[in-house]
């Protein structure tokens, strides 16, 4: 999380544009770091090539920057440190595992809650979608790098074949800051006093 908190600083922050070399090289250590521990870091640097791609829509220093630091990092990381090639094995063409891995892993929202009894568990699973939903479609409009991290580390987790609600961490980590958006925009449609109290309610 701390590599994707120093992402979103970056983008915010407008130190794509002020300092692009020095952010560029910023962001390829630290995802340098973070795929040393958990080839899932890999993600944020598909989400960052994704986001120039299809959202800024130009080459500009920092993407140029960025996009020959991560290949040069990998490299070397891959010749001298460790081959994470063993990895692809585990993705292959399966339709059927793919939509199996899908139903699976659309349980994940419920099972933060595995204390619970399974009724509530569901239920708290289900707002949680939904409230995520309803912050996605608003954000459409204007996308950010936290939609295409999102899909980035959704995605490889549906191919790969093994089920395990841990490869699927990075992105319910994030799901908690949709849903809270999603509760903010809702609880302006109600007037003052009562949204305090149903922000209460929810906080307690």
């Amino acid at each position: 999380m701390a590599t994707l908190c120093v992402a979103l600083w970056i983008y915010g922050g407008k130190w794509d544009e002020r300092r692009p070399a020095l952010a560029a090289a910023l962001l390829v250590v630290m995802i340098l770091g973070w795929y040393a521990t958990r080839a899932v870091g890999l993600s944020l640097a598909l989400a960052v090539g994704a986001y120039e791609v299809l959202v800024v829509r130009r080459i500009r220093r920092f993407s140029v920057c960025f996009g020959l630091g991560m290949i040069l990092a990998l490299v070397l990381y891959t010749k001298f440190i460790y081959d994470a090639n063993g990895y692809g094995a585990e993705f292959h063409l399966a339709s059927r595992a793919y939509l199996a891995n899908a139903l699976y892993y659309l349980g994940a929202p419920a099972r933060l809650w595995n204390g619970c009894p399974r009724p509530i568990r569901w239920l708290l699973g289900v707002v949680l979608c939904a409230l995520v939903v309803t912050a996605l479609v608003r954000h459409l409009k204007k996308l950010t790098i936290l939609e295409f991290y999102l899909l980035a580390t959704i995605v490889p987790v549906m191919l790969y074949h093994s089920y395990s609600d841990r490869y699927l961490l990075p992105a319910l980590a994030v799901l908690p800051i949709y849903a809270g958006e999603a509760v903010a925009w809702l609880g302006s449609f109600l007037e003052p006093h009562r949204r305090r109290i149903a922000m209460a309610a929810i906080g307690a």
